[in-house]
């Protein structure tokens, strides 16, 4: 199983480091290359480089069966006599690259070997284009024994350092070179252990382990465990299965640790890999949503880990306000010297009323009322902001940003355009947050429930409503039978056709007449092109299959729009939606659902025509999969509870696992789940033969 290839070369990815290669391995020398071994978004090493100069030509084989470890296998290409080599890298704390030459033949065998290495300690953001004024001071590479050593001093005072130690090898002839002889039939094992530090500190969450094949039995382990401990997924379709696999490996991979403000640790998804491994709100809590039926805590910790960075002041630079919920995090040095506003920044629209939503939905599956009870200040905080935010209009609205001009998930700055193509003025009231803050009051005021709140709950249920009545007012476009993509800001309909009305599908707040009339033009000619709905109609004239928001097909978007339909009855639709997107998905050279990708028709083109520059692996579209799968088997954890209206006072109700008639898509097959945890129990699903079963007994593993 291959985890990644980046363009022409290769990704590693272990927690909080990540490593890009050519397709040798190795990080040739030049500054304009984004090649690199990263971590807190600095880039420790910009050059790293084995040279063998015994004149003959090589041919490489490559092998990656896990995302944090590479095989490459060298051999001569013109039967002259020359050793075998095997090249082992692994990320775990630090870099380990190890070396095994093996001599098959009877005569020994000269060896010339040279290792190049360099570190530009450069900023993630200024490898992907941004420009300095001035930099921090850089040493020269020193050794001491077979301890070689890369320092740089930073602007804001920071020590960075890049430690390598080599084992196995006797003393260079000359810095970094080593000239020997290989005896017959012998195999000769080297390599290097390879430390980031920040004034004297790991940088990694962990330190590197001693050796290598400690490091690599510990990632043995690591993923063992987790896999043992999430829901077990089986498919009886053969082709879906690799594809399966591959999401699971790709969830594993982007999984990342934060420390939390009380010390302990937080996992959540990272947005995607290699520029965006680090936490974004609204990338984790959708990812999160996707993934709940695969293991909750990641759910748990990103809820958490996101009201740590909750919103506490007014900072329009930042765009931070009282109960916001965070857009992006960085910690490189152009963050720490206030040189962006990533410290964090707050420029999302939608990832406050997402995280309430995640609440709500993480509380149904898994009765944490302990969770609950503990992040309530936040989401009263959360739900004050919206409050506070949608006072002028009645809606959640956004001002072109600091950092970013649109703030929703479409965030490119030429997304947001009427039918004529002409581009919106803000504030901006998109459709499908507005939507999200419909669902969110509802589901807070089922959390409020819980909490014996009945005036909050009778309140946001009320909120609610009338958000519905003003929304079905405003945004509804009876001529075109549609939703208008968002309203400007003199409160003008922005009626192009896109794909952002499908989210509110799922969310209720449109009329069943306007939920029909969406949905069945979501899967009209304009929009559906055969492998996914595209962002926008291509009867638009700012239609480009190749744009960014304005015409491809993004993988996540589609399995919101799957989960809507199925919420609205529209059973068919979604069988054909989510039947094209495993489709595509098969079509992709690793079984993998890219970012996003262009939205040339299927009649157009046979196969769908990759985006050059998405994400690989990317949250939300990994966890589309998942998402469309429980989609397919219709899971939704059932409350037992009195009606809304009845305002109920106790504080815990009855669970049980509701759902229809499994979905039969041909290119996914029928699903059987076994430890999907629900409630106070442990599921087996059985979406075959439409039976599901539940053991009280089993151990919850301490969610």
């Amino acid at each position: 199983m291959i985890f990644s290839q980046h363009l022409s070369g290769w990704v590693l990815k272990h927690d909080d480091l990540f490593l890009l290669t050519d397709k040798l391995g190795m990080i040739p020398a030049g500054s304009s290359h984004q090649l690199g071994l990263y971590s807190q978004d600095t880039r420790f090493l910009s050059e790293m480089e084995w040279h063998l100069e015994d004149g003959n030509p090589w041919l490489w084989q490559t092998q990656q069966s896990q995302p944090d470890h590479l095989t490459l296998i060298g051999t001569s290409s013109n039967g002259i006599p020359t050793p075998q080599i095997t090249r082992h890298l692994l990320l775990r704390g630090g870099l380990f690259d190890q070396m095994q030459i093996h001599n098959p033949y009877a005569i020994p065998l000269p060896l010339t070997v040279h290792f190049a290495v360099a570190s530009d300690f450069v900023d993630l953001f200024e490898v992907r284009g941004w420009r300095r004024s001035q930099r921090g001071e850089q040493q020269p590479l020193q050794q001491d024994g077979s301890i070689w050593q890369l320092s740089y001093h930073g602007l804001d005072q920071m020590l960075l350092k890049v430690t390598i130690e080599f084992s196995h090898l006797p003393t260079p002839t000359t810095p970094l070179t080593w000239i020997f002889t290989l005896p017959p039939e012998s195999l000769l094992s080297f390599g290097y252990r390879l430390r980031l530090e920040q004034n004297e500190r790991s940088v990694p969450r962990l330190p590197p382990p001693a050796t290598y094949w400690q490091a690599l039995q510990s990632n043995q382990d690591d993923f063992r465990r987790w896999q043992q401990e999430i829901t077990q997924i089986q498919s009886d379709h053969p082709p879906f299965q690799p594809i399966l696999q591959q999401a699971l490996q790709d969830i594993y991979a982007l999984r990342q640790t934060f420390r939390r403000k009380n010390g302990s640790r937080a996992t959540v998804l990272a947005a995607g890999i290699p520029w965006y491994c680090t936490l974004f709100g609204r990338d984790a809590l959708i990812a999160a949503r996707q993934t709940l039926i695969l293991d909750a805590r990641l759910a748990r910790d990103t809820l958490t880990l996101l009201a740590d960075y909750q919103g506490q002041q007014q900072d329009d630079w930042r765009e931070e306000a009282p109960g916001k919920i965070l857009h992006e995090l960085r910690m490189g040095e152009m963050a720490r010297c206030r040189e962006i506003p990533h410290t964090p920044y707050y420029g999302s629209v939608d990832a406050t009323p997402l995280w309430l939503m995640l609440l709500g939905d993480y509380v149904n599956w898994t009765e944490d009322l302990i969770t609950l009870q503990a992040l309530w200040p936040h989401a009263l905080a959360a739900m004050g902001w919206i409050d506070q935010q949608s006072q002028a209009s009645g809606y959640l609205t956004y001002q072109a940003g600091s950092s970013l001009h649109n703030q929703g998930w479409k965030d490119s700055s030429n997304c947001l355009v009427d039918r004529e193509g002409r581009l919106a003025s803000p504030p901006i009231a998109l459709a499908e947050v507005q939507g999200y803050v419909y669902a969110a009051k509802l589901g807070m005021s089922q959390l409020a429930m819980r909490l014996s709140l009945p005036s909050h709950a009778l309140l946001w249920q009320e909120q609610a409503e009338a958000l519905k009545t003003r929304f079905s007012r405003d945004f509804w476009m009876p001529k075109q039978g549609y939703c208008a993509l968002a309203l400007d800001g003199a409160g003008n309909q922005v009626d192009s056709i896109t794909s952002n009305p499908g989210h509110c599908l799922q969310t209720g707040i449109f009329t069943p007449s306007q939920a029909d009339q969406v949905a069945q033009r979501l899967m009209s000619d304009d929009l559906f092109s055969g492998w996914g709905i595209r962002t926008l109609s291509c009867l638009s004239p700012a239609y480009d299959p190749r744009s960014y928001h304005n015409g491809s097909v993004w993988p996540h978007d589609n399995s919101l729009i799957a989960l809507g339909l199925r919420a609205v009855g529209q059973v068919e639709l979604a069988g054909r939606l989510a039947n094209a997107l495993v489709e595509m998905t098969q079509e992709q050279p690793l079984g993998r659902p890219p970012e996003l990708f262009c939205g040339y028709g299927r009649g157009e083109c046979p196969q769908p025509v990759p985006y050059p520059v998405a994400c690989s692996p990317q949250a939300w579209a990994t966890g589309s999969l998942f998402h469309l799968m429980e989609m397919a088997l219709d899971l939704q954890p059932r409350i037992l509870t009195t009606a809304l209206k009845n305002l109920p006072t106790q504080t815990r109700s009855d669970q049980a696992l509701g759902w229809g008639e499994p979905l039969d898509l041909p290119a996914m097959g029928h699903l059987t789940l076994s430890q999907l945890r629900l409630g106070s129990g442990v599921w087996q699903v059985d979406g075959g033969s439409q039976t599901a079963s539940v053991d009280t007994g089993v151990d919850m593993g301490g969610l």
